[in-house]
Order: C-alpha cells, then sequence, then structure tokens
C-alpha cells in the first residue's frame, strides 16, 4: 500500500463571526472571504475528551473498555495583527481577524472611510462566537462555538502577534473536499513593531509625555472561559460561556538614569488609591494600516528590574481598568 505523507505546512484557517443568537451554529466561513494568515503553529485543532477509566474488580489484571465522555476541540492560532489597507473597511484576511477578537469578548466597530477599532464588548447580550475552520493537509476540522483569549505581543525584530487560544464544540473532521480550493490566505500588511512613537502619560515629570525607550510589550486579553457541560448533548457539552476578562499590560523599557523618571514609577506604584498611566504606541503605516493601542487608564502594579545584555530595563506591569466600561483598551486601524 502506497502512503502520501501529510504535512504539517499544509494548514489553511479561516474564521467567521456567529451571530449573537445563533451560538454554536456553523456559519460556515467562505473562502477568500473570511480566510486567516497564521504562522508557527501548525495543530491548530487538537480533539479532545474526557475519558472514565472503567476498571472493574475482575480475577485478573485484564481491563475493560474505557467510557468515552465530553468531547471537545482545542483551538490554538498564531497569526500577526495587521489592518486591511482600506480605510474603513476590512478584507480578506482581516475579516478572520475581527472574527477572532470578537470571540475574545470584544467588538469591532467599522466606520466607513475612517477606522476600524477593536475594542472590549460591554453589553453582555452582545458577547458573539466564531466558527474555525483548519484543513490539515486533508483532514478537515470544523470548530463552532468557539470562545477564547488572545496574547498580543511585540519587539522590534517582529510584528505584533496574536497568540489565541480557545475551545470549540466538537465535530468529526471530514475528508478533503474542495472547501479549501479557492482558500489565498488573505491581505498581508503586518508591519514590524518599529518606530512606534510610544509614549506613557501620568503626573510630572510623566507629563510631556514620557517617551522611553521601548523594548518590548506584551497585551493579554485575560478572557476566562468555561465549558458548560449537558448530559442532552452528544457530545456532552453545550458550548462554552465567557465568564470573565482580566486584561493586562507588560512593558519593557530601557531604564531612564535621570533619577526622577524611575523614582516616579516606584512611587505611582505605591502611591495610596493606585495611580493609573495612559499608554499609547503605533505600528504600522500607510492607508488603513497604521494600527494605534491605546490604554488610557492603565494602573500600574508591579516593577520588575532586569538585566538584558548588561542594559538595565523596568518591566512595567499594569492592570488594563477603566473609568467606563468599554474603554480600557482600544486598537484603531486608520491613516494617522
Amino acid at each position: 500500500m502506497a502512503y502520501i505523507l501529510a504535512r504539517t505546512r499544509i494548514a489553511p484557517v479561516m474564521v467567521k463571526a456567529e451571530t449573537t443568537a445563533n451560538y454554536g451554529v456553523d456559519s460556515a466561513p467562505t473562502p477568500a472571504t473570511d480566510d486567516l494568515l497564521t504562522f508557527d503553529n501548525s495543530i491548530v485543532a487538537q480533539t479532545a475528551s474526557e475519558n472514565f477509566a472503567f476498571n472493574p474488580h475482575s480475577k485478573s489484571f485484564t481491563k475493560t473498555k474505557d467510557i468515552i465522555g465530553q468531547r471537545w476541540v482545542d483551538v490554538s492560532i498564531n497569526t500577526l495583527f495587521q489592518g486591511s489597507g482600506t480605510l474603513g473597511a476590512q478584507a480578506n484576511g482581516t475579516t478572520a481577524l475581527g472574527a477572532l477578537f470578537e470571540s475574545c469578548a470584544s467588538k469591532v466597530t467599522i466606520t466607513g472611510n475612517t477606522s476600524v477599532v477593536y475594542q472590549p464588548q460591554a453589553s453582555l447580550s452582545s458577547l458573539k462566537s466564531a466558527t474555525i475552520w483548519v484543513n490539515h493537509d486533508g483532514l478537515i476540522h470544523k470548530m463552532a462555538g468557539c470562545l477564547g483569549t488572545a496574547v498580543l505581543t511585540g519587539t522590534p525584530r517582529q510584528g505584533v502577534k496574536v497568540a489565541y487560544k480557545g475551545m470549540g464544540k466538537y465535530l468529526i473532521p471530514v475528508g478533503t473536499s474542495t472547501t479549501f480550493d479557492t482558500w489565498t490566505g488573505g491581505t498581508n500588511n503586518a508591519a514590524a513593531c518599529v518606530g512606534i512613537v510610544g509614549t506613557i502619560t501620568g503626573a510630572a515629570p510623566l507629563a510631556g509625555p514620557y517617551s522611553p525607550i521601548f523594548q518590548s510589550f506584551e497585551f493579554d486579553l485575560g478572557v476566562a472561559t468555561a465549558k458548560i457541560d449537558d448530559m442532552n448533548a452528544a457530545t456532552g457539552m453545550y458550548g462554552m460561556l465567557t465568564t470573565d476578562a482580566n486584561p493586562t499590560l507588560n512593558i519593557k523599557i530601557a531604564r531612564d538614569t535621570t533619577s526622577s523618571i524611575a523614582e516616579k514609577f516606584y512611587t505611582d506604584w505605591f502611591a495610596a488609591g493606585g495611580t493609573t498611566h495612559s499608554i499609547t504606541f503605533k505600528v504600522g503605516s500607510g492607508t488603513g494600516n497604521v494600527c494605534t493601542f491605546l490604554f488610557p487608564t492603565a494602573q500600574i502594579v508591579g516593577i520588575t528590574e532586569e538585566d538584558n545584555q548588561g542594559i538595565r530595563v523596568m518591566s512595567l506591569r499594569y492592570k488594563v481598568q477603566h473609568v467606563t466600561p468599554g474603554t480600557e483598551w482600544s486598537i484603531t486601524v486608520a491613516s494617522t
């Protein structure tokens, strides 16, 4: 018997948002419309189950069959944050990116000819899920009802990496079909984290605003989800539920030898009632590709000093909190 080995490089992905009223109903992503460019992790879908090892007492060590119980699919995706290249519009590649964020307790607001804005979804009744399809070189996994969280990271050596971890309802994978024949991956406008014009604004001496040497950032959406047990369901699981969100931001800056600057960070950390800073930076350039990250009221909650090749670095930890629900963070994709 001849074998054709499956390659891990072959793993095209599509993502499409589900309507709030139709949680867990396969939204059937469309090739060349809902494509998503992914990298690094080629095992996007990992089917899992909760098994009961039924080992009754007997006259020997011989075991009986396990009971295969609740089933689900773990989803892991690495992609890059980017704009569509068109002002105030999404395109193939970024539509799926928006759907991925919507499954992370976020919303995407599109204002024609102006901007596309990603921010927290403050209305619990408007939370959305997503359907994710992946072709593992001939074996197509279709995951409906996906909910998850994402961690965004950036350094001067890469673009804004989006590491998505989620979970979806179990469907038996299907064999080769024409489903992905017109898949293209969509737009690729990702840019390196350089020239970001990053600033931290607080009380003097940070009132300038202060523009440090930014070395890296890590923004964790901090979304928590839970499986919903359901004996009525053939898979033993109704689906997923978003239960909480605790976003955090960690930025690393080269420590300024101006003592008042470093001292101010420590003073703000331990100030009575807590102290917030406004943090912003931009990634990308050109029409519909400038991604402005804004954390207007981030509370500094920790500082760690580190050694980076002989350079003293301050790692600043922030709780991304709000004054008005839904305003604690935003990513605005525009032209400036």
